[in-house]
């Protein structure tokens, strides 16, 4: 019998270290093969793909600053993420990105 193939999302946000914040939670678990960040933005933060593809910009561009390496990363993001300004997600999940260094 196959062993059955473990998606490194499912392996980081069930293994992996959380922090949750009103806006978004981050999941992270150190790994040896390097793994792109997973952003996650689900209909239930917005049914409007345009705002949702917004958010997943303002993340991306946040952890682009952040160069991490080794790490899995996931960022899910909650409804109250819309009454964020950048400058607030920018300063909120950089201070949690810093931890994780």
């Amino acid at each position: 019998m196959a062993k059955p193939v473990v998606d490194p999302l499912d392996s980081v946000m069930r293994r992996g270290r959380r922090v949750h914040r009103p806006g978004f939670s981050v999941y992270w678990l150190p790994l040896t093969v390097p793994l792109a960040p997973r952003i996650v933005v689900g209909q239930k933060v917005d049914k409007r793909a345009t705002v949702r593809n917004l958010i997943r910009r303002r993340i991306r561009s946040v952890l682009s600053q952040a160069h991490l390496r080794g790490v899995g990363l996931v960022v899910v993001g909650r409804k109250p993420i819309l009454e964020l300004t950048f400058q607030q997600l920018k300063a909120d999940l950089g201070r949690i990105l810093q931890q994780i260094k």
